[in-house]
């Protein structure tokens, strides 16, 4: 059986947790990232999200080659503490989570569309929810990505397409991407992954990770403004 599965963003963290939990349920995937060489045993394929002519080259090398891909996993993202508005810190966070999650978005949505049916999973955070002090701008990119994902769900249902999109909202996961001070609730990066699959298997629309997450989240909803500015 050819593979099935497409994950963007593989090299390291809930990425490669996804391919090896593929490859425990032997599931067929392929991987893209911008270290192939350091997945064994996939087929593997580079991919610099912030590079747009590379990246298109990929995808359009990627659906060629494997038609039968009927499930996508957009894994990839970036974050740093930002204390103090700096653009350097912002642009690459720009970069990567708007820019080259948009290209590889629409790529996936032109595939599945193409297809007619699908599934189109994302992890984003459940820094989405809220601004946040300490992080500007990533905080800003992954709103910037739930509402994307949302837009993607309406076109799909305009055009009658039964096409799932699962937003992944993550809280706190074990890899180097984590950089707070006093995590809680901490995810291993394959408890993150086998909760994905999961997830993408009863395509659920919003996932959190881990799913006690879903309470901050309801949390910072319902947090009036005036107060959440003291702690955000």
């Amino acid at each position: 059986m050819g593979a099935t599965s497409a994950i963007i963003g593989s090299s390291t963290g809930i990425g490669r947790a996804l391919a090896e939990a593929h490859r425990s349920r032997g599931l067929e995937c392929v991987t893209l990232s911008r270290t192939p060489e350091s997945l064994a045993g996939f087929p593997a394929f580079s991919l610099d999200l912030t590079d747009e002519r590379q990246a298109a080259g990929a995808f359009e090398k990627v659906f060629a080659r494997y038609p039968e891909i009927d499930t996508i996993f957009l894994i990839s993202g970036t974050g740093d503490v930002e204390p103090t508005p700096g653009y350097e810190t912002a642009r690459s966070t720009i970069a990567l989570n708007c820019a080259g999650f948009t290209l590889a978005a629409y790529q996936a949505a032109k595939h599945l569309e193409h297809r007619g049916a699908g599934r189109l999973v994302a992890v984003t955070s459940v820094a989405a929810i809220r601004g946040g002090s300490q992080s500007l701008s990533y905080n800003a990119s992954k709103a910037y990505q739930s509402s994307l994902l949302e837009g993607l769900r309406c076109r799909f249902a305009s055009l009658k397409l039964p096409i799932t999109v699962t937003e992944v909202r993550a809280g706190f996961v074990d890899t180097a991407m984590m950089k707070a001070e006093k995590p809680f609730w901490v995810a291993t990066a394959d408890q993150a992954a086998q909760a994905i699959l999961a997830a993408t298997q009863a395509r659920k629309e919003l996932v959190y990770v881990l799913g006690r997450w879903r309470l901050i989240g309801w949390l910072l909803r319902l947090l009036p403004t005036f107060l959440y500015k003291r702690i955000g």
